[in-house]
């Protein structure tokens, strides 16, 4: 019974990919924010690497795993880029996400934000053991069955912008799903109705107390044909955030729960959150774990720029 929901599951989102696609994957967009926004691609003064896994459905066989490594770079004082590589299998369903992101930035005594774009291609393909004449649920001359065997490669595009202000106020404001295209497809009114399929606002603020900070924020996300969802966050750094603890609660029908746990320490850093469902269907969708570990590489300061950042301040 369980592989009969996991593929009934993986063939409507297969069949539903060419619509529309869930672009939040990762719930550590606290600690790693260019998952859901390319405008954080060189957003810091470090080189940033990161690998992220994600495990959903715990107990059921051919659950949904997701394997994500992201690097971002600081090219120049107002350029950086960034580049991200995901891989997902999804019961019968395997997909392939490659992405670039280029962003530009302007930093301020009081304030500095940023605007980006990317540039991505997402590949999905059902597994062949899927047109087994054994299998009941397949029609084994379903000609979108056969080309989703094939194959199904999509361009796609995103723009997102983020300010952050004294070091305290943040906003980010981002579009995924911005330029949707399936290539060989030359229907141009259906690549049109895919403009603006999705938004996500988020904003924060820092609480700094003597020896711990607290940053809590929101995020807005509204996808084209679908209820606004919305996150409350609250994350807790303490040490020189050397310990990290943060929750995540989504309100609401699909609604969930999210306990995050981690430690940045110079040049490295590790988090673990575990996420439970809140909806009607908790029995089934059970529990998720996500995993981040990131290196990160401080860039060298030669003379120059030490004179120049003791004039500022």
């Amino acid at each position: 019974m369980k592989k009969v929901i996991l593929f009934i599951a993986a063939a409507f989102l297969c069949i539903g990919s060419a619509q529309a696609q869930d672009e939040a994957i990762f719930g550590h967009y606290l600690v790693n924010p260019m998952l859901i926004n390319p405008a954080y691609a060189g957003f810091n003064s470090a080189t940033q690497i990161n690998g992220h896994l994600r495990s959903q459905w715990s107990g059921f066989d051919n659950a949904p795993k997701t394997y994500a490594a992201t690097i971002s770079l600081p090219m120049t004082e107002k350029v950086g880029i960034g580049a991200m590589l995901l891989t997902e299998k999804f019961g019968a369903q395997d997909r392939l996400r490659a992405q670039l992101n280029y962003a530009y930035r302007y930093e301020h005594k009081r304030y500095k934000w940023a605007i980006g774009f990317s540039t991505e291609f997402h590949r999905y393909r059902l597994a062949a053991s899927v047109n087994d004449p054994n299998t009941p649920l397949i029609d084994n001359n379903d000609i979108l069955v056969m080309d989703r065997i094939k194959g199904l490669t999509i361009f796609d595009a995103s723009f997102g912008g983020v300010a952050e202000i004294d070091d305290k106020f943040l906003l980010s404001l981002s579009s995924p799903n911005l330029i949707r295209a399936i290539v060989g497809d030359t229907d141009a009114a259906s690549r049109q109705k895919t403009f603006f399929r999705q938004v996500i606002l988020m904003a924060g603020y820092r609480i700094r107390k003597t020896s711990v900070t607290f940053e809590p924020s929101i995020q807005i996300r509204k996808v084209f044909q679908a209820p606004f969802e919305v996150d409350m966050n609250m994350k807790a750094m303490a040490f020189d955030n050397k310990l990290v603890a943060g929750i995540t609660v989504r309100p609401g029908n699909s609604g969930n729960i999210g306990l995050l746990m981690g430690t940045k320490q110079p040049g490295f850093q590790i988090y673990y959150s575990y996420n439970s469902s809140l909806a009607q269907y908790n029995s089934y969708s059970r529990n998720g774990h996500e995993v981040t570990v990131g290196v990160e590489i401080a860039k060298k300061e030669n003379k120059i720029e030490r004179g120049n950042k003791r004039y500022r301040n």
